[in-house]
């Protein structure tokens, strides 16, 4: 799930409480990369994602109900 946060783009995530841990890897891996190799730059390679709303009940195609 981190690599799909990471590679896709996404600014924002909708994630359940189950989830939460795969959103915090993502944030560290993006926040470790670009410390490490972006330092020159105005912005890194990977942008780091915000949780949405956490949602608690199954997702419809809208998103979170």
């Amino acid at each position: 799930m981190a690599a799909d946060i990471l590679l896709y783009q996404a600014t924002h995530v909708p994630v359940g409480e189950d989830q939460r841990q795969h959103l915090e890897l993502a944030r560290d891996i993006a926040r470790r990369f670009n410390d490490m190799y972006c330092k020159n730059k105005k912005r890194g390679v990977f942008i780091e994602p915000e949780v949405r709303a956490p949602c608690t009940l199954m997702m419809n195609r809208d998103g979170c109900p």
